[in-house]
């Protein structure tokens, strides 16, 4: 199976479930195309877990790093190791074994398969000159507009109110697009991985503004500069441990700001609000 996720060819191998063919469908090309990167998926009931350093843990995940080998890996109460991610130092050959972990109280193989590649797929862009961010995301006259914020801050009903005030509204991604640069512009492009919605399209566009939202009494917007913008990115991306994938990580986050403009949008549920952004981002 081979797919595309912004410009990005990407061969899957091995044993591919149902549910992540199902949300790709609108992704996949013809297999006569070239992909640079590989992912070799396979279910395994013993997974050995790696013995490389270990550079970061968070709960029950492990990063480690061993030679030119990178490793995120999940580990059980019991020691047993549930899913082991292992790439190459530039994510380009990539391998992901999955152990069944429903009888445990677990998810299926099917979600934990499709969740595990929007993982590898956030480190793939990375290396690519590209991030995925934690956003609701739009395209209107061509232009592209990600609003971010934490979870239940209202990202995803603000977007509907663009589509219920402006004609032509399309919503790109409704969880994680991808931002990507391409000729020197940064482009917002579909991605399958858009939360629980399922609300995407295989689309780019060039990226108009980055628009950090938080709820107010009023609706009013203002441009965001570095260090303020930058962290507030940095809370709705990933950084991933080790110097080499953090600092590529940061250096897109810095390339991406001096490009984009950032702004702070506080607002109501209201239609005036689209109305504030769009007037502020020249779309009307």
């Amino acid at each position: 199976m081979k797919i595309n996720i912004a410009g990005i060819n990407i061969e899957i191998k091995g044993q591919i479930y149902d549910y992540f063919k199902y949300r790709l469908h609108n992704y996949i090309v013809k297999d006569d195309v070239d992909c640079n990167i590989s992912i070799l998926c396979e279910e395994c009931d013993d997974i050995t877990i790696p013995d490389g350093e270990i550079i970061q843990k968070n709960s029950f995940r492990y990063f480690a790093s061993k030679e030119d080998l990178f490793y995120c890996y999940d580990i059980l109460k019991d020691d047993k190791c549930s899913a082991l991610i292992k790439a190459d130092k530039s994510w380009t050959n990539i391998t992901c074994l999955i152990y069944d972990v429903e009888d445990l109280g677990g998810a299926s193989l099917n979600i934990r398969q499709f969740n595990m590649l929007g993982l590898v797929m956030k480190y793939i862009m990375i290396y690519h000159g590209g991030l995925m961010i934690h956003s609701s995301s739009l395209s209107y006259k061509e232009s592209g507009v990600i609003f971010s914020a934490d979870s239940g801050t209202g990202k995803s009903t603000h977007t509907r109110l663009w589509k219920k005030v402006f004609e032509g509204v399309e919503i790109i991604n409704d969880d994680m697009p991808v931002i990507r640069l391409f000729d020197d512009v940064w482009y917002l492009c579909g991605s399958p991985w858009s939360g629980k919605t399922e609300i995407n399209i295989n689309k780019k566009v060039p990226l108009k503004g980055i628009v950090f939202l938080e709820r107010g009494k009023e609706n009013e917007i203002d441009r965001m500069y570095a260090p303020e913008s930058v962290l507030k990115l940095m809370k709705q991306t990933l950084i991933p441990p080790g110097k080499a994938l953090t600092s590529a990580a940061m250096a897109n986050i810095s390339k991406l700001l001096e490009t984009v403009p950032a702004y702070r949008l506080k607002c109501t549920i209201s239609e005036e609000a689209p109305k504030v952004v769009a007037s502020k981002l020249n779309l009307i």
